[in-house]
């Protein structure tokens, strides 16, 4: 286990996957869900349109030195697919 003073443990994920319980199995999974909610779906609910409450990026054809699209105001290629 993990320490860095005495009483005081690490629960990060390198330590909480070394125990395979339901617990722990679910604590990494909350967290995981966590995250997503918070840095993907929470700040684009704010980018919504009111007419259709869908999210309309904007796609570059031109931005790029390579000439390949791109998507801005929000960036769409950011978005995770939830398969990871």
């Amino acid at each position: 286990m993990g320490t860095s003073k005495k009483g005081i443990y690490s629960v990060d994920e390198e330590i909480l996957a070394t125990f395979p319980c339901s617990f722990t199995t679910s604590v990494l999974e909350y967290r995981t869900m966590a995250k997503d909610l918070s840095t993907y779906y929470k700040p684009y609910i704010a980018l919504t349109w009111p007419t259709d409450r869908c999210i309309h990026p904007k796609y570059n054809h031109c931005a790029t030195a390579t000439g390949r699209l791109s998507s801005s105001s929000p960036n769409m290629q950011n978005v995770t697919n939830g398969e990871e």
